[in-house]
């Protein structure tokens, strides 16, 4: 049996996985330093910066996050897709910033996976693989 390993968000104090072991980087997660958002006058003043801490947030704080600065959110994340879900089509996605793949159902075209981007309406929307988008004209 594989050792799950943890960290503990920042924000909510919940113990998640995190994707490495010994790495504070929480699964579909977002991880920042507030020193590299802070400069002289601003809303971060710690220039030069006092302390070199990073910060992480669980996948269910960053969903908060993205929802409270949807412009911030669209500016990070342009096409969606912000983070993966091995295996989870058909079932529906845990967020509107996840995607997935279905290998079962290959693009006819180029044979690729079929890709998937969740809406805001948390349902899967499918997308052109790689080869449709690189190559529309193929025959």
């Amino acid at each position: 049996m594989t050792e799950a390993f943890t960290v503990t968000c920042d924000n909510c104090e919940r113990e998640v996985h995190s994707v490495y072991m010994g790495v504070d980087l929480p699964n579909s997660g977002l991880f920042f330093s507030p020193n590299s958002m802070g400069y002289y006058a601003g809303f971060f003043d710690n220039f030069p910066p006092d302390n070199q801490d990073a910060y992480c947030i669980c996948h269910d704080c960053a969903v908060v996050f993205m929802l409270a600065l949807p412009g911030l959110a669209k500016r990070l994340l342009p096409l969606r897709g912000g983070h993966q879900i091995a295996g989870n089509y058909p079932d529906p996605p845990c967020c509107a910033w996840a995607w997935t793949w279905d290998e079962e159902a290959p693009c006819p075209k180029w044979g690729q996976a079929t890709i998937f981007l969740a809406s805001h309406h948390l349902e899967w929307e499918r997308q052109d693989c790689r080869g449709c988008r690189s190559h529309p004209y193929k025959p």
